[in-house]
């Protein structure tokens, strides 16, 4: 009898250790249609404004990869962002739902990324393949645009063209991409039918985020007076979620400062601590407004190093950055950041919206009473001379 309990006793452990392996990964399979070369299959983890690589994979015309995946401490089903790259493959990410043990099926035509079919027995799945369907036709708008213009570019650098000719092409080149571009913008327009038909799950406060950021970005777009409709048909209990909150923020934000205006706002340090930007004044103050993964940002630390140095006496310099605090304390961690390293604690709906920021880096320079004297998105061509001409007899 003990002899039984024992075998029984370790055939619940192998079970238990299976299904707890099971649980930690996912299996993703398809088929390449009209296949030519082998491509790199990437899935990625969201966060915040960041992708963390979770699996990067050679695939070819068939494939079957078993993905490895800590779903502990995760709300299920998890979004994961899906790249497909290629020579000839237009750059796309797609929303990816998976649970532990799902099988994800695949169907991609060579070189789109926007008509692949992933299907799934994970409902959020299905629901996203809705949503994909609806901004089909103005994808591949914007993928054949995008190959149009990449055509140009190749030609231009292949047929070692000079002059006029070449230009000609460049210019065209730019004309597909800018068509691109617009396509784009429009996608999030073509969504609000299904949004305004789906169950509020997962899937639609994804695409509800997407739509609001677009929309603050456009405010005159087609969509955003349809997204504020969205909004405002949700219910009181779904207002007052942080999700909500911050849509109200984007869809309805204050009035924007002007040349002339106070500035002020909540800054977070690395060890925690908050202040007001109002705090520094007595000095000319200069904002570096900036983001992780923003590779222009990071170039700028040299100089910005050399002016906080240079001008310590009459001006203070504050890189504020615009994620979230976990994103923001892990990426600024690696930087040599020596002057004030801090967070807006309102991320991008801080400072950055209340200045109609729309790229990184964007600088800010206030005066000594906090006033905001100037505003120039990227960096100056030389930012000392941007900084003497603006203190002026200051620094004599």
């Amino acid at each position: 009898m003990k002899k039984f309990e024992i075998l029984l006793l370790l055939c619940a452990l192998v079970l238990f250790s299976c299904q707890k392996e099971q649980r930690n990964e996912f299996t993703f399979k398809g088929h390449i249609e009209n296949f030519t070369d082998s491509v790199q299959l990437t899935l990625f983890e969201s966060t915040g404004n960041t992708l963390e690589t979770i699996m990067q994979e050679k695939i070819g015309e068939d494939f079957c990869l078993q993905v490895p995946y800590d779903f502990s401490n995760q709300e299920l089903p998890v979004l994961l962002r899906l790249s497909v790259n290629g020579q000839s493959w237009e750059h796309r990410l797609r929303d990816v739902w998976v649970k532990p043990g799902t099988t994800i099926l695949a169907t991609f035509r060579n070189g789109e990324t926007y008509s692949a079919e992933l299907r799934s027995n994970v409902k959020e799945q299905k629901w996203q393949e809705k949503l994909e369907m609806a901004k089909r036709e103005v994808q591949e708008k914007a993928f054949r645009c995008e190959q149009l213009g990449r055509d140009c570019y190749r030609r231009a650098q292949e047929q070692q063209l000079i002059g006029e000719e070449k230009q000609n092409l460049v210019d065209s080149a730019n004309y597909y991409w800018q068509l691109r571009i617009e396509a784009l913008q429009e996608e999030p327009g073509h969504t609000l039918e299904p949004l305004r038909k789906m169950p509020h799950n997962k899937v639609w406060w994804v695409e509800m985020e997407r739509l609001v950021s677009m929309a603050s970005y456009y405010p005159n777009a087609g969509y955003a007076a349809d997204a504020k409709e969205l909004f405002l048909n949700l219910s009181d209990k779904e207002k007052l979620t942080d999700q909500a909150q911050m849509m109200q923020k984007r869809l309805f934000p204050p009035e924007p400062y002007k040349i002339g205006d106070a500035e002020d706002a909540e800054l977070e340090s690395m060890d925690g601590d908050t202040c007001r930007l109002a705090d520094f004044r007595g000095k000319y103050v200069l904002l570096d407004m900036w983001s992780v993964g923003c590779g222009a940002c990071y170039a700028a630390e040299p100089k910005l190093a050399e002016v906080a140095e240079k001008y310590a006496e009459q001006l203070v310099v504050i890189s504020v950055n615009t994620n979230g605090q976990e994103e923001w304390q892990k990426y600024a961690s690696l930087n040599h950041i020596t002057w004030h390293n801090m967070r807006d604690t309102e991320g991008d709906l801080g400072l950055f919206r209340k200045n109609e920021c729309n790229a990184w880096p964007t600088f800010i320079l206030l005066s000594p009473e906090g006033r905001k004297l100037d505003q120039v998105a990227g960096m100056p061509e030389s930012l000392d001379a941007y900084i003497t001409k603006h203190l002026g007899d200051s620094l004599k």
